[in-house]
């Protein structure tokens, strides 16, 4: 599929929010990661033989191995060797950056002076800056 994308100038992206449920439900059932191994090495195998950039994208909400943790040594091992085939990228965006993505998404037609200072007030609160007495 990779071949015939990049044969029409077209690349592929795959992206999986809450990746992190797979890995719940793995560990719970006692699962390989056989799944993400095969991703991991078709993804990658592509790059290698220049078949175009596709790129995976896996959204979790704690570190990889967190998802392990409560299972044996032996499949902690495991579960790290197949976490190494991917690249990790951590995000993390305190109060303030988050308030100003929220307020940047909320589109207003006419600026009211009131609502901008309110939402000045509630970053600066929600980011420990309020005036202190």
């Amino acid at each position: 599929m990779i071949k015939e994308l990049n044969k029409k100038d077209h690349g592929l992206i795959l992206i999986v929010d809450e990746m992190g449920k797979f890995l719940d439900y793995a560990s719970s059932v006692g699962s390989d990661l056989n799944l993400f191994q095969e991703i991991a090495e078709n993804f990658s195998n592509a790059r290698l033989n220049k078949e175009g950039e596709p790129i995976f994208i896996g959204i979790f909400h704690q570190p990889f191995e967190e998802y392990a943790s409560s299972l044996g040594r032996s499949v902690q091992e495991d579960w790290q060797k197949i976490q190494g085939r991917f690249e990790d990228i951590p995000f993390s965006i305190n109060t303030e950056e988050t308030a100003n993505l929220i307020a940047k998404a909320i589109k207003q037609k006419k600026q009211d002076k009131n609502f901008i200072k309110l939402s000045n007030d509630v970053i600066k609160a929600s980011s420990g800056k309020a005036n202190k007495p």
